[in-house]
């Protein structure tokens, strides 16, 4: 599956590795959020990357169409905090290694406008903003699309 194909496509510490979405790893989130990620596993690749058999970050791409996916992602931010390095280049790689496998020629990322932190992250993952979606939330919230061509 897509974990073995990360593995080989990148240099982990000895304690990280990529596995394949499985439910029951994802303990670090929500009985909503681990829904959320059990659902959208469906619908294109999803790994969880794992520290000291720890869950890290649940991260996938929905595929919209078959050139264009949506990046998402779920993570344990007091783990993100002892390896934000690794966290940021193991998944700006699995996006990578993911665009390839599957050629898409878009990959886009939707970030809340007040999520400061998240933009931040969306740049140092590779995305510019495209575009300001005016009430795009469900709370009538905006938020930018990012994208990676």
């Amino acid at each position: 599956m897509i974990a073995d194909k990360l593995n080989a496509g990148m240099r982990l510490p000895k304690n990280a590795r990529w596995v394949d979405f499985d439910v029951s790893l994802v303990s670090l989130v929500s009985l909503s959020d681990a829904a959320t990620a059990t659902e959208q596993s469906f619908a294109g690749p999803c790994a969880i990357l794992t520290v000291n058999n720890q869950p890290l970050v649940v991260c996938g791409i929905v595929k919209i169409s078959s050139c264009v996916g949506e990046a998402w992602t779920i993570i344990d931010h007091d783990l993100a905090k002892q390896h934000p390095l690794l966290l940021t280049r193991a998944v700006r790689k699995a996006i990578d290694i993911t665009t390839i496998l599957h050629g898409l020629h878009r990959v886009q990322m939707v970030v809340h406008s007040q999520q400061y932190e998240a933009i931040r992250w969306a740049f140092a993952l590779k995305f510019i903003v495209e575009s300001l979606m005016i009430k795009y939330g469900d709370d009538q919230s905006d938020h930018f699309m990012f994208v990676r061509l």
